[in-house]
């Protein structure tokens, strides 16, 4: 399976990492502007904005640009406040859910507080079970959309339609 495009941004927008994915579609972006990085184009204009960075952080929320262009292919992005930075995750548009990588209702459920940016501790807490009990669940969702880290697992759970 395909690695997702990801890029790591700090609170002033500016790419700090990328990973392989990410160079390869966007080229080196480190250093630069995300939202000149990925140049994303929508049917009203510019999709991102310099300053999205911040909000997201003053909201702490996952934002979700729904039918974007990335180097004139159709894509989204998903972008997630975790910790003082913002993963952008760059997934196709339409994205279909891959054999056995259906979620569980819990898995679903603890997804989408990854993409808040929560803890396994402080998702314990808010469901009633152990940060042991996560760890377990967050493993099995990464296994089964093939993810390598909890920000590509909160894109492809969104690409697939699995995360609200």
């Amino acid at each position: 399976m395909a690695r997702v495009p990801l890029l790591r941004v700090d609170s002033s927008g500016v790419v700090t990492a990328e990973n392989e994915a990410a160079s390869a579609l966007l080229g080196p972006s480190v250093g630069s502007a995300c939202c000149e990085a990925v140049s994303a184009s929508s049917a009203g204009g510019l999709a991102c904005r310099p300053d999205c960075a911040r909000g997201l952080h003053r909201e702490g929320r996952t934002s979700d640009l729904a039918r974007v262009g990335i180097r004139g292919e159709p894509a989204q992005l998903v972008c997630s406040p975790l910790g003082d930075e913002v993963v952008v995750a760059i997934v196709p548009a339409r994205a279909e859910v891959p054999e056995g990588a259906l979620l569980s209702p819990r898995e679903r459920e603890i997804v989408a507080l990854i993409a808040q940016g929560l803890t396994n501790a402080r998702i314990g807490r808010r469901l009633g079970v152990s940060a042991s009990t996560v760890r377990t669940h967050v493993e099995r969702l990464l296994e089964k959309l093939h993810a390598r880290s909890r920000a590509e697992a909160v894109a492809r759970a969104h690409a697939t339609g699995q995360l609200d």
